[in-house]
């Protein structure tokens, strides 16, 4: 399977120092270009971090971006990896934008979002119940936008 992260998982997850979750849930994940460009922008901490993983677990695709109508109002990372999920078999995408997911649902192409990647890694264990939970604590005190649900569920399901 092919697992293709968009920009805002990939750089919560860097900022909260949680980047190898995705390593260790996976082993390898692909972006394409546009996400590369959008997560190695900038001479931040956490854009460093992903620079030193691109070419080594985080593998670069080249997709032709289709700018299909239900793509308005996405950014260019999220249409490119929608573009290059659309239609294929064994691709998950990893999308947190209500947008994108309503755009990956009718499309009918599979994706989780972070906290559910956070959940799943736990469940699968790739990582334990304590590690998952910290994560999730991170990501609460930082810039990533999670409704208390979403808190609340994380944290039931991880105990």
């Amino acid at each position: 399977m092919q697992v293709l992260p968009d920009s805002s998982t990939i750089i919560s997850l860097a900022k909260t120092g949680s980047l190898h979750l995705l390593k260790k849930t996976f082993g390898e994940v692909w972006i394409t270009e546009e996400v590369e460009r959008e997560v190695t922008f900038g001479n931040f901490s956490e854009v460093k971090e992903v620079k030193r993983s691109i070419g080594k677990w985080i593998k670069t695709l080249k997709v032709k971006t289709i700018n299909y109508r239900e793509f308005d109002g996405l950014g260019p990372g999220e249409k490119s990896i929608l573009s290059y999920g659309k239609g294929k078999n064994g691709v998950l995408l990893i999308l947190d934008e209500i947008e994108a997911r309503a755009v990956a649902e009718s499309e009918r192409i599979p994706y989780i979002g972070t906290i559910g990647l956070i959940v799943f890694a736990c469940e699968t264990r790739r990582v334990s119940k304590e590690e998952a939970i910290d994560i999730v604590k991170k990501l609460a005190r930082s810039d990533f936008r999670m409704t208390v649900e979403l808190y609340d569920w994380a944290l039931e399901r991880l105990k």
